[in-house]
């Protein structure tokens, strides 16, 4: 199944794809360890938004940060192919973000075109998922 989403929201997956990637190498290790790890985000921000008939963000923007009292964990898996973002907004709110590489290759930092929804994607494609208040990529 592949996601259609407008141009716009494309560009806003890809760069928090690139801040998540880069959040998770830089300030946690996650990509460089042999173990799965989730730890908690000591300092950083997170934030998205999509059209007006975007389902998921509702045509809204959403921001958070650690300096928000905002708690953020990032997680990755073992043969590091996946990394999960989750946020727990101090006003309630709750998103979860995963970002999978294709099938034999390890996520870095960088740009992937072509995601499907993970984690369905076929295993070619990199995977993408966001969801929460109560709201998925289905």
């Amino acid at each position: 199944m592949n996601l259609s989403l407008p141009r716009r929201v494309l560009a806003r997956a890809t760069a928090t794809l690139a801040l998540a990637l880069a959040m998770a190498t830089g300030t946690t290790g996650l990509l460089s360890g042999a173990e799965a790890h989730a730890l908690p985000v000591t300092e950083g921000s997170f934030s998205f938004g999509g059209d007006e008939d975007d389902y998921i963000s509702g045509g809204q923007s959403y921001a958070y940060a650690t300096a928000s009292q905002d708690r953020m964990n990032v997680s990755g898996n073992t043969d590091n192919r996946v990394v999960t973002v989750s946020v727990d907004g101090a006003n309630g709110d709750w998103w979860t973000l995963n970002l999978a590489a294709p099938s034999g290759k390890t996520l870095t930092p960088g740009t992937y075109t072509g995601a499907t929804r993970y984690p369905f994607n076929d295993g070619t494609e990199p995977g993408l998922s966001l969801s929460g208040n109560g709201r998925g990529c289905n």
